[in-house]
């Protein structure tokens, strides 16, 4: 069997209907926020149970040391190979005997300079 609204509810709707304009409550009732009016102000009900908190999660067992060296190998190795295809980037645009837009020049140097740094962790 399934629980009713309550009688707060038939409150509620009536305190809406009689409820002068400028008199305004604000009432929680459980978890919902009840903005109702009149001179009664919130009605007082049963008490809310609180919120459950959420069930504690297990502690993650983490990484296997072998396994987080080979991934920080596996990284530096793309790392590596990324600053080489910017820096060669870079030298294809200085000497192709063409004028080097500023900002592509700059995007270039930029992008080293971030894989310089990502590497020097």
């Amino acid at each position: 069997m399934t629980a009713g609204p309550g009688p707060w509810l038939a409150v509620v709707v009536l305190g809406l209907l009689l409820r002068p304009a400028s008199a305004q409550w604000h009432c929680r009732q459980g978890r919902v926020e009840l903005i109702v009016g009149g001179a009664q102000g919130c009605v007082e009900s049963v008490p809310a149970s609180p919120p459950a908190s959420p069930p504690a999660s297990p502690p993650s067992p983490g990484v296997a040391p072998t396994l987080q060296r080979q991934r920080d190998i596996t990284r530096r190795a793309i790392l590596e190979n990324e600053l080489r295809q910017e820096q060669a980037a870079l030298a294809a645009l200085q000497s192709g005997g063409r004028v080097v837009d500023p900002a592509e020049r700059q995007r270039a140097q930029d992008n080293i300079a971030a894989l310089r740094r990502e590497l020097a962790r």
